[in-house]
């Protein structure tokens, strides 16, 4: 039983998103942030009771990431100072130190308790790939099949986060790791039919929620594994036989979930969808980005060393686009956390944030380079993703994404020690 606590505790972090919206909770991340925190403080109290201050620091003091993070979130608390709203950044801080206590404990809890923490980011990523793509599918099938109502893209179909575009890049980050199971050696039939039924749910899903920058993601993720697959020789018996079986579920999701979704012979959303993939500012999503992202830059501009203060994006953007407000509907984030980061503490904080992405991208590029193997390829796969979901979205404010990156970051660490 001992053996398994490390995980217990793992689990504990990693199944925040589980945590519904409870009683008049205005957001499910509010319920979220108040259960890691107590998460937290539980398991960092375990920490200091069973280790020796010495063994804690020894794990951290050459962990360039950990000292980055450490700059990052330090300077995040001397922008309170230039905060026009200081309540709201005491608020969104302690979400950012939330977070930062739990990768302390990752690191802590796999390093002195042993963990191989690849393995363990990899089945947990099942895990989740089914509850997350289970969730959305029983709410789509229950709304357009069971009662017969016309198909319609909807937040009610944000599964277990709180928007569609964040549930959809969460199915996609998790997703490179279900290609390492499938592409391995060594698999049983029983094992393979398992592995294509999880990438059946998540090809569904995706197509359901038609988020375009989760699609293009997921394609950009498939060119880089199932190239690497084809092209390193030798790499995995069997391989092309296995491509093909995902290319066959990969057509037949999109004949389920075009037939479900179309209300004529005519239409098809997914692919109207897609296609409307541009920069075309008469798209309303595309244009309110463009317009966030023009505002960030001259607030970055005008406040370069000190920033705004945490948290007081929301604030100041109002000053920069009230002309283009409707309402009482007013930009919440920059749907770009580099550039929001960079608007509300300053250009270094933002390049501390910045290096907590590129430390890893670069290892990992570096590890696939000199090692050739595909779980490198899978780790670099969901890096770049969340880089992506980074700066079309807000991940940083969300439990379910930023604490898979947490732990990615962590397995990182541990997959660069492997040879």
């Amino acid at each position: 039983m001992k053996k398994y606590i490390p995980l217990i505790f793992l689990s504990l972090i990693f199944f925040t998103f589980l945590i519904g919206r409870v009683q008049n909770a205005y957001d499910r991340i509010h319920p979220q942030f108040l259960y890691l925190g107590i998460i937290d403080l539980f398991l960092i109290l375990h920490i200091f009771y069973k280790f020796s201050l010495v063994k804690i620091y020894d794990v951290i003091k050459e962990n360039k990431i950990f000292i980055f993070y450490s700059t990052y979130i330090f300077l995040s608390l001397i922008s309170i100072l230039f905060a026009l709203n200081k309540i709201e950044s005491l608020i969104v801080i302690s979400q950012y130190l939330t977070f930062f206590f739990s990768y302390f404990i990752i690191i802590v809890i796999t390093s002195l308790y042993k963990v191989d923490v690849v393995k363990t980011i990899i089945y947990l990523s099942v895990i989740s790939l089914l509850l997350e793509s289970m969730t959305v599918l029983y709410a789509v099938f229950d709304y357009v099949v069971v009662n017969g109502n016309p198909y319609l893209r909807s937040n009610e179909y944000s599964g277990l986060a709180a928007n569609i575009n964040i549930t959809a890049f969460s199915l996609v980050v998790k997703s490179s790791f279900i290609y390492y199971l499938l592409f391995r050696r060594k698999n049983k039939l029983i094992t393979n039919i398992f592995l294509y039924v999880i990438l059946f749910m998540v090809f569904t899903t995706l197509s359901f929620m038609l988020s375009r920058g989760a699609i293009l993601a997921f394609f950009m993720l498939n060119i880089l594994i199932l190239s690497f697959v084809i092209f390193k020789r030798n790499h995995y018996k069997n391989s092309i036989t296995k491509i093909i079986g995902l290319l066959t579920i990969l057509f037949f999701s999109y004949i389920m979930s075009n037939s479900i979704m179309s209300n004529d012979s005519s239409s098809n959303l997914l692919v109207d969808r897609v296609s409307s993939i541009s920069l075309d500012t008469r798209d309303q999503s595309i244009g309110e980005r463009l317009r966030f992202y023009k505002l960030s830059t001259q607030i970055i501009g005008e406040n370069l060393l000190t920033g705004i203060g945490i948290g007081n994006w929301k604030f100041k953007s109002i000053e920069y686009d009230a002309s283009n407000l409707a309402e009482y509907r007013v930009p919440y984030h920059a749907h770009n956390d580099f550039l929001q980061v960079a608007s509300e503490i300053g250009v270094f904080g933002f390049l501390c944030f910045l290096a907590i992405f590129l430390i890893p991208i670069i290892g990992t590029m570096k590890y696939v380079f000199k090692f050739r193997r595909l779980i490198g390829v899978c780790f670099l796969g969901s890096l770049l993703v969340y880089t992506m979901d980074s700066m079309l979205n807000f991940p940083i404010s969300r439990p379910i994404s930023h604490v898979y990156f947490l732990f990615i970051l962590v397995g990182y660490q541990n997959l660069i020690k492997l040879k």
